[in-house]
């Protein structure tokens, strides 16, 4: 009987024991300095996030970004009064009154709050960066794409107005058919006038040897 007895108050004494435990923690974790620190690390952490996002570009909307801001400095003076306020109670005791008189559940109020605009902020930073990505994708194949077609019609047409990406003129057929045609003419040309000449000097020229000599040239004997 005294031992079950023993067992008994036993059992009860560790299970009030580990509920005033429970409850003290509970208590701790809810007291108003622990809530202002983790109000002040999300807080910071918002801030840093607003500032990276407006250096990298992300936040493009100026309405946006003024609203934000001055959701910001609203959300920060509440924070810094209620830090007043947390710094005042010095004491675990204090400290338990003032979360006894509601700045405890002030503080996460102002916390859910400031977690809100942080995840608007991600998400629209987030959404930002995505579009930059697409349209940097789409640019690149863009330019791919045309880099492709340009090498297909210079190898399909040729010309000199293709070029290489050294900006080397391709070589065309038409192109060296003219060009031989040019010098084939400007030859022709040359001994025409080269034939004229020595027609005059032939009429100039009474010698009847030289006149014999001219008829055995073989230009004289292409003009006749």
């Amino acid at each position: 009987m005294s031992v079950s007895y023993g067992i008994e108050m036993f059992g009860l004494i560790a299970g009030v024991l580990s509920t005033i435990a429970l409850f003290l923690t509970l208590i701790r974790l809810y007291l108003p300095s622990v809530r202002m620190r983790e109000l002040d690390a999300v807080m910071e952490e918002t801030e840093a996030l607003f500032h990276d996002a407006q250096e990298q570009g992300l936040l493009v909307d100026k309405k946006f970004v003024s609203q934000t801001d001055v959701h910001l400095a609203s959300l920060r003076r509440s924070v810094f009064f209620m830090r007043t306020q947390v710094y005042s109670a010095r004491t675990p005791w204090q400290q338990a009154m003032k979360m006894l008189t509601g700045l405890s559940y002030k503080i996460g109020v102002v916390h859910d709050e400031v977690k809100d605009v942080r995840a608007v902020i991600s998400s629209t930073s987030a959404d930002m960066r995505n579009k930059l990505e697409e349209q940097s994708t789409s640019r690149a194949v863009s330019t791919s794409a045309g880099s492709d077609w340009t090498h297909v019609s210079c190898g399909e047409h040729g010309g000199a107005s293709c070029a290489l990406d050294d900006e080397t003129p391709l070589p065309s057929s038409s192109c060296a058919s003219d060009s031989a045609v040019r010098r084939t003419e400007t030859f022709t040309s040359d001994t025409e006038t080269l034939i004229e000449e020595l027609h005059q000097c032939q009429g100039q020229m009474s010698d009847r040897s030289l006149t014999k000599g001219w008829e055995q040239l073989p230009f004289a004997q292409i003009s006749q």
